[in-house]
């Protein structure tokens, strides 16, 4: 009887398990309290999209919130009652319900942008303020192209404005450069015309020597001849003049010696 049960129950698991994987089902076993129950999961449910918070949205948050700081009240001290702060309709309208507040309700998943819109909303009917029906709502794929389109307009306008602007300089460099280069053919031209001139025309020079003013004079070449030969003789009678006092000092030096 129990081999028989035994067999049953391998049926029925085998059963179980194979129709489970033609459905596209599966059978995990996750902990529920202290018993391990079965939870059945269909092929969808586990690849199914979830609306999770991304790193982006946690930024939004905190800037929403900063916001938000900005319209809390602010009291004295912690027991007084005058609010330095008050909540009014036209830091609602500034802060809250701004374009650049919009824009950033509006770059947020499905599911953050309306918890924000919920929570603006309630803020401003706190002071009166009614929010349009386009607050933090995303542009359409229509709106979107149109307003992409108009940013091209924009972008291309001022790429070709940079680029006019680089041109003009550039043609500005080019005449400079073009003039300086006229300028230096002329210079080079003046320079040509006045080597022709000269050369037609070559200036006279006096090849004439210059004569002495002392060999000009009558006599004058005796004059210089006789100087040269008083120096020549001048020249040879001080090496004689010298060994005569030379012999002088040493003959008085041996007298001098023989009295002692």
């Amino acid at each position: 009887m129990m081999q028989h049960m035994k067999m049953i129950l391998l049926i029925a698991i085998a059963m179980s398990t194979g129709t489970s994987a033609f459905y596209g089902t599966a059978v995990s076993m996750r902990p529920f309290g202290s018993r391990q129950v079965a939870v059945c999961e269909t092929a969808s449910q586990r690849s199914g999209m979830v609306m999770r918070y991304a790193k982006q949205d946690f930024s939004r948050i905190q800037k929403y919130n900063k916001k938000l700081q900005q319209l809390a009240p602010v009291y004295k001290t912690a027991r007084s009652s005058t609010n330095l702060n008050p909540l009014t309709a036209e830091k609602v309208e500034s802060i809250l319900l701004s374009k650049e507040t919009s824009d950033l309700i509006a770059k947020c998943n499905a599911k953050l942008r309306r918890k924000l819109i919920l929570k603006t909303r309630n803020v401003a009917w706190k002071v009166g303020v009614e929010v349009s029906s386009e607050y933090g709502v995303p542009m359409t794929h229509e709106e979107l192209m149109a307003h992409n389109w108009e940013e091209g307009k924009v972008r291309k306008e001022a790429k070709k404005a940079k680029f006019d602007a680089v041109f003009a300089e550039m043609d500005k460099f080019q005449a400079i450069k073009k003039q300086r280069a006229a300028d230096k053919v002329a210079r080079q031209e003046a320079f040509e015309q006045r080597t022709a001139e000269r050369g037609a025309n070559p200036p006279s020079f006096d090849f004439t020597p210059i004569t002495d003013p002392i060999t000009a004079k009558e006599g004058g070449p005796e004059l210089v001849d006789k100087l040269v030969a008083e120096a020549d003789s001048q020249a040879a009678d001080e090496p004689a003049e010298a060994i005569e006092l030379a012999g002088a000092s040493k003959s008085a030096t041996t007298a001098a010696e023989a009295e002692a």
